[in-house]
């Protein structure tokens, strides 16, 4: 509910400073046209222009200042979300392991292995939530952007600084790594 209250007061500003910037630039050009027309030397009309110059540097200001504003609390909003996550990410590593030690064993029941899947849904679903990705890694051009090599290896399978093989997957939020994928890069034949 507070949320759209917010909305509706930040649209009613936004539409507010509109119509001041409005008011203003009409007022500047009612200024500088009367200015034209009154019979000054270049000394006089020299202070009002250099007010002019300090007003609109001052709206310029005051728009970055705006911009600022809006776009620090979706930064605050990233950084808490990746606290929790980060928090989360160890339990969610013990359970894809955990999984992968279920699927390697042949005489696994079926009903366990399709309920840890669909618990493995669950979870990607609610850390997608969270605008949270895979960093993809085996197959991929490693990228110590996104890549922490942990180890070289030969391959016949891959070409040379491909991975091939990963220890712990890497994660973003909202396009900011969280944690780089630990791998094993290719160095070729």
């Amino acid at each position: 509910q507070g949320g759209g209250q917010d909305r509706v007061q930040n649209q009613s500003r936004g539409a507010t400073d509109t119509r001041t910037q409005i008011d203003l630039k009409s007022k500047i050009e009612v200024a500088n046209s009367r200015l034209a027309s009154l019979p000054l030397d270049d000394a006089t009309k020299r202070p009002y222009l250099e007010g002019l110059l300090q007003v609109s540097k001052l709206q310029t200001e005051l728009r970055s200042l705006r911009a600022r504003k809006f776009d620090e609390p979706k930064e605050e909003n990233t950084m808490a979300r990746a606290t929790v996550v980060k928090e989360i990410l160890p339990v969610v590593d013990n359970f894809d392991r955990a999984q992968a030690s279920l699927k390697a064993q042949t005489d696994a029941p079926p009903a366990i292995i399709d309920l840890y899947e669909d618990i493995s849904a669950d979870i990607k679903f609610v850390l997608e939530t969270f605008d949270m990705k895979v960093i993809p890694s085996v197959g991929a051009e490693f990228d110590y952007n996104l890549h922490e090599a942990v180890q070289q290896v030969p391959s016949e399978e891959y070409d040379a600084d491909i991975v091939c093989r990963e220890f712990q997957k890497g994660y973003t939020i909202a396009g900011k790594l969280l944690r780089p994928a630990s791998v094993a890069v290719s160095c070729g034949k």
